[in-house]
């Protein structure tokens, strides 16, 4: 007769484990989170704390870091005209980039939102289907549709619409563009999952009170997705001003972002205090966009921390 194998894993305290955190549901809550917690820990925190020590420090040149306290890269940033601008545009793309988005992906969300038709697991895989392919591929495939004679410029050339050929790429246009084309899907994901959840009761009270199918959507539908608009203008704006490919390739010397800035600090120049300072900068843009869009609509709301609807 075979004698059973005997495992190594049965000697593992799992089960006393999961029997104490029956008992003290705390432990069982450190026991579940604690290693997603550590991770964070380890690979964001403690990373983002060395990037904000490293930027109050003196470069050496050639990469070298020296400890000796300074203010002197946070003062450049605030004296240059130079990375003002820069952190200007990048602001201004990432705001142009998210108003256009939006009014891109709202109407497709809604739409696959209210959808009842077996169609809309499909038109959601198209959606996604770009998260399949290479983004490096993706932003070149659009190289070849902006650039003088690429896919535009000949359509319209054919149809007499344009004399000369427009020049989309290497210019702000053509880095909006390439960030629009990348950030849709995380616009339209978070507004059709809001506009999905409202309950149809609410808008058949509505037509039962007298309204249309306009009056409807504005007193109902619209101000119930405002969780899912903010989430999406959230996600798109931080996704447009930390864009790095997208200006690196389709904007070259046209539309330089601080992303790009702080790649080549980083390097290129070596300079690794100044480019921590530059990042720490950046995210401070982020935390204020986030804070001031947690004034607007509550973060319970985006993020579906309350009940649903």
């Amino acid at each position: 007769m075979t004698r059973p194998i005997s495992l190594p894993f049965r000697s593992w305290p799992v089960p006393a484990l999961l029997s104490a955190s029956r008992r003290h549901p705390a432990l069982g809550a450190a026991f579940l989170v604690g290693p997603a917690i550590a991770w964070i820990m380890l690979f964001a925190v403690i990373p983002l704390l060395l990037i904000a020590a490293y930027s109050f420090m003196r470069s050496g040149g050639s990469g070298a870091i020296v400890p000796i306290f300074t203010i002197e890269n946070y003062s450049r940033i605030l004296t240059s005209s130079l990375y003002r601008r820069i952190l200007f545009e990048s602001l201004a793309i990432g705001v142009e980039s998210t108003a256009i988005t939006l009014l891109l992906g709202y109407p497709v969300g809604y739409y696959l939102g209210r959808m009842k038709s077996s169609v809309a697991p499909f038109l959601l895989l198209l959606i996604v289907l770009p998260f399949w392919t290479s983004y490096l591929v993706r932003i070149f495939s659009w190289l070849l549709i902006l650039m003088d004679n690429g896919v535009i410029n000949w359509v319209l050339s054919s149809i007499n619409a344009t004399s000369s050929p427009l020049h989309l790429l290497y210019s702000h246009l053509g880095v909006v563009i390439g960030i629009v084309y990348s950030a849709l899907p995380f616009a339209i994901l978070p507004i059709y999952a809001v506009v999905k959840g409202i309950e149809q009761d609410l808008v058949d009270a509505a037509h039962v009170l007298g309204a249309d199918e306009g009056a409807a959507f504005r007193e109902v539908i619209f101000p119930l997705s405002l969780p899912g608009l903010a989430a999406a203008a959230i996600l798109t704006f931080i996704y447009a001003v930390g864009s790095f490919l997208a200006p690196a390739i389709l904007g070259g010397t046209g539309a330089v972002m601080i992303s790009n800035v702080i790649i080549n600090t980083f390097l290129v120049l070596f300079n690794w205090p100044f480019a921590c300072a530059l990042t720490v900068a950046l995210l401070l843009i982020m935390l204020i966009v986030l804070a001031a869009a947690g004034r607007l609509v509550s973060l319970e709301n985006i993020y579906g921390l309350r009940s649903r609807v």
